[in-house]
């Protein structure tokens, strides 16, 4: 939605409801030492989170708030 209202044209926005989807996608199109710039509710951040921890791509974020 945030795409949209911002203008950008319908044919360059996917919707991929299922978050780990969604991440691998965005990596996928992240080039070699790119930055993947996510913009997701706060539930999805939540969960997205969770999602790259586990994955080994950061810490948890009990261990970075220190």
């Amino acid at each position: 939605m945030r795409f949209k209202y911002g203008g950008l044209d319908d044919s360059r926005i996917v919707v991929e409801p299922n978050i780990e989807q969604a991440l691998d996608r965005g990596l996928a199109l992240t080039p070699d030492g790119g930055e993947l710039v996510v913009l997701p509710t706060y539930t999805a951040m939540l969960a997205l989170q969770r999602l790259v921890a586990a994955r080994g791509h950061a810490k948890p974020y009990w261990e970075r708030a220190a």
